[in-house]
């Protein structure tokens, strides 16, 4: 692929745009970047988040989660088969890992396939009726 080369109305133009203190550095050729911290989207997830059960950044405890996980079991609107699948679990909920263990391996939930994905996609937590299934 061949680089882009601009013209000098688009140079021009670009250095009006940011004023007379601008450092330039000529990268021959090579693209810079800055600022990306991850290079990849996940529409498809957010789209899907819009039309289940979604816990969203305001969740901050468990018994919140439970009571969320009531309410979408209770509907069967996010029930995938067997499985009650809820999305955008705050990042700060991993590390209460044993009161989801003992929320969610027990009572209501112990023959009960659930599986929380994480809000960043990247994380998970299933509990062990959901590890169980073939």
């Amino acid at each position: 692929m061949a680089p882009v080369i601009w013209d000098q109305h688009g140079r021009a133009e670009v250095l009006r745009s940011v004023g007379q203190s601008v450092e330039l550095t000529d990268l021959k050729g090579y693209t810079l970047l800055p600022g990306l911290i991850d290079s990849h989207t996940h529409p498809i997830g957010g789209g899907l988040s819009l039309i289940t059960a979604n816990a969203g950044e305001e969740l901050e405890s468990i018994e919140e989660l439970a009571a969320l996980a009531a309410e979408a079991k209770e509907t069967g609107k996010d029930l995938r088969g067997e499985i009650l699948y809820v999305s955008g679990i705050p990042l700060v909920l991993w590390s209460k890992i044993t009161q989801l263990n003992a929320v969610f391996n027990s009572g209501t939930y112990a023959q009960q396939p659930v599986f929380f994905r994480g809000m960043d996609y990247h994380t998970g937590w299933a509990n062990r009726e959901m590890l169980h299934l073939d």
